[in-house]
């Protein structure tokens, strides 16, 4: 990384400036009745969202980079008018017009070999307590597009933060709420329950963690998955007549719970029917528990708690359908297929019974009656069952500025608390046990709780790999690696993305709760690493092999479609809101890998009344930064003599007195013998900073001369 060059001065152009920003859209836009945006993909977006932009664009391969950061607070609040979609649309507008307003008044560097990368913190677009639907999600991506090729910024990657999606379970996505009455007198419900709970399973509201889901909401879930594999079978779709018949079936098994449940976990069909006879001649509940265990073998019939009337359920139930037993190896196969996964996804499983405590509130009966089977794997059953639930995605939206590539959405992959804000207040439950095991979050069936070993084995079950945490640069041939907040402290993230993302160019964290210590920490050994936080509601830019900031300047508008100004120390970190009067961090342009330097007639059409007291700022940065350097590179010797003496016992002096990465912290101390060598590789990180910070000083210098009026 010591050939890294910073240089170039940020707020330049040869291009016309800017259209005067327009006023925020309330309301539908014209185009509202778009088709949706296809994601993900490699080719141009839809002709429904590629209207031809007003300026030119130019689409070179990234020479230098410049950081346009929103510093807002999306953690704690969130504001806009009225409606969700109408909200949206506000944000999006004044993101676009701000950036339209900085531009205008110069403090972007839009020279053609600058790539701009625009970035709004993690729930930028939907507070954690409100989440957005799909479709409301595709009509934000819409808007995004829309403003984008209007933007004239054609070298610019825009990370637009992270929308959170409540997605409904996709089994109930074939029915037709309008055939629920008929199901509901099938299966005996009443005042509307049935559709009642389908309502609350497609609703954009978070599943409660501490209330188990309701018998209508079980039974729906059965129904529509049985309905879903007969309408498969006769290769028709999920009509209201095939409703009914799964509706009919799965109310025979409710009807006859504990029989169907033995006999799907236990029946040996061979032996039942040789035996079946012998069973239903016995009298007695001695004889019944004996002659129980010749038709399911594994069947450990309770001594207590309702034991002997559970086997005189089962021998009415065999009685009944003595000449059909072909009726009750269908039964037994749809309590296995659509009945248990969703009755056993509705409290926490572990091993058979929920450790440490009493059978499950409302089940004991079919976790008891379960317990051994050969025939069923409990686990399984409960872990399919939880994609009755919905699932909740946090996905960061990613867009090319040159419009030769589709959106992407980069998700999430480890949870947090507080993506789904009842199941924190689940946490703090004295009265009702947490689901954490029950209920479904993000894709991979994640929750808050799974870490380490078992989230990767979600993640790679679900077809997770680092690339998908890589984006292409606009222009081509380099890359940018990012992930969302919580992702980076993950042990997947150490383990299996961090290294994949060390070959990219630049690192980006879109997060709402990472700090700068933990950040600096996780970051991948890239030439630059970025953070955008919406809960410490700050950005920073860095460079090179020991981390230095490059130099940026917050601007913050006094009011809504207002020109922007610096912001004083003293007020930096004062809160502001999405869709308000906007603050945001402009970094230097920083030159990547193996660029030339910038020529001087890139410098022409320059706005000195702007450039100069920001060159003079960013000379007295580089300058303490220089100075800090030179001091570390010369406690080299006195850190090498404490090495060789003390060890591992002065590296709290080592420390203070040069920088380490956490990498060559954790390599020398988990091999103190290797400390002379890795000291000997922080100096040559230092050494290679300096040069890089020299020569960005020189080249600030060298425009200050050039730009400043003679003297007289």
């Amino acid at each position: 990384m010591s050939g890294l060059h910073l240089d170039g001065p940020r707020r330049t152009s040869n291009a016309q400036p800017p259209t005067t920003p327009t006023s925020s859209t309330f309301g539908p836009s014209a185009n509202s009745g778009r088709t949706s945006p296809r994601l993900n993909g490699d080719g141009p977006m839809t002709s429904a969202t590629t209207e031809a932009p007003s300026l030119s664009r130019v689409h070179a391969e990234p020479k230098r980079v410049q950081f346009i950061q929103a510093n807002a607070s999306t953690v704690h609040e969130s504001m806009g008018p009225d409606g969700r979609r109408e909200m949206m649309q506000h944000k999006v507008d004044q993101v676009f017009d701000q950036i339209k307003i900085m531009a205008s008044q110069h403090l972007l560097d839009t020279r053609p070999g600058t790539t701009h990368i625009v970035s709004v913190p993690e729930f930028f677009w939907n507070t954690h307590m409100e989440h957005a639907t799909p479709d409301e999600k595709h009509q934000l991506i819409g808007m995004l597009q829309d403003r984008v090729a209007q933007s004239g910024l054609g070298n610019a990657l825009f990370l637009m933060g992270t929308v959170v999606t409540s997605e409904p379970p996709a089994m109930l996505a074939p029915i037709d709420p309008n055939h629920l009455p008929s199901v509901e007198r099938i299966l005996g419900y009443q005042n509307n329950e049935l559709s009642q709970a389908f309502q609350e399973a497609v609703s954009r509201n978070p599943e409660s963690f501490t209330q188990e889901p309701s018998d209508a909401r079980i039974d729906l879930t059965s129904v529509a998955s049985l309905a879903e594999a007969i309408a498969k079978k006769k290769e028709a779709p999920v009509s209201q007549e095939i409703l009914e018949r799964a509706a009919e079936l799965i109310k025979e098994v409710r009807d006859n719970l504990a029989p169907v449940t033995i006999l799907a976990g236990h029946m040996d069909q061979a032996a039942l029917g040789r035996n079946l006879n012998h069973f239903l001649e016995q009298t007695t509940p001695e004889g019944m528990r004996e002659a129980v265990q010749h038709i399911c073998p594994s069947f450990d019939c309770p001594a207590t708690g309702g034991g002997d009337r559970v086997l005189e359920k089962l021998k009415n139930f065999l009685a009944d359908n003595r000449g059909n037993l072909g009726n009750v190896h269908k039964l037994a196969r749809v309590f296995k297929d659509y009945v248990a996964p969703f009755k056993l996804s509705r409290t926490e499983y572990s091993g058979g019974l929920p450790t440490g405590r009493s059978a499950p509130r409302g089940l004991p009966t079919t976790f008891k009656l379960l317990q051994n089977s050969p025939e069923m794997d409990v686990a399984q059953l409960h872990e399919e069952g939880r994609k009755m639930f919905k699932a909740i995605r946090n996905e960061a939206i990613v867009l090319d500025g040159s419009g030769q590539r589709s959106p992407r959405l980069v998700s999430k992959f480890a949870p947090s608390v507080v993506d789904v804000p009842s199941y924190a207040d689940a946490m703090n439950d004295k009265v009702h046990p947490k689901q954490r095991d029950s209920f479904r979050h993000l894709p991979g069936g994640m929750t808050p709780a799974h870490e380490g070993p078992e989230m990767t084995a979600r993640l790679q079950a679900e077809g997770h790999n680092p690339s998908m945490q890589i984006v292409d640069l606009p222009g081509g041939g380099k890359q940018l690696g990012m992930v969302v907040c919580r992702d980076i402290n993950s042990g997947h993230y150490a383990e299996h993305v961090s290294e994949a993302l060390n070959d990219t160019e630049i690192f980006h964290l879109i997060s709402g709760g990472i700090n700068t210590g933990e950040f600096r920490e996780s970051a991948p050994r890239v030439p630059i690493i970025a953070r955008t936080d919406g809960h410490y509601t700050d950005s920073e830019v860095r460079f090179g092999a020991t981390q230095r900031p490059v130099a940026g300047t917050a601007y913050r508008q006094s009011e809504l479609g207002g020109t922007f100004g610096p912001v004083p120390k003293e007020e930096m970190y004062q809160r502001r809101l999405p869709g308000g009067p906007a603050q945001w961090q402009v970094s230097d342009t920083i030159h990547t890998q193996g660029a030339a330097p910038s020529s001087d007639g890139s410098f022409t059409d320059s706005h000195t009344e702007v450039e100069i007291p920001l060159l003079k700022k960013d000379i007295e940065h580089y300058q303490a930064q220089l100075d800090d350097l030179r001091r570390e590179i010369g406690n080299f010797d006195r850190a090498l003599v404490y090495m060789k003496e003390g060890g591992l016992a002065e590296k709290s002096n080592i420390y203070g007195m040069i920088s380490f990465t956490p990498a060559q912290k954790q390599a020398w101390e988990s091999e103190p013998k290797r400390g002379v060598d890795i000291l000997h590789q922080v100096l040559e990180n230092l050494q290679g900073d300096l040069n890089s910070v020299e020569a960005r000083l020189q080249a600030k210098q060298k425009r200050l001369a050039a730009v400043s009026p003679p003297t007289t």
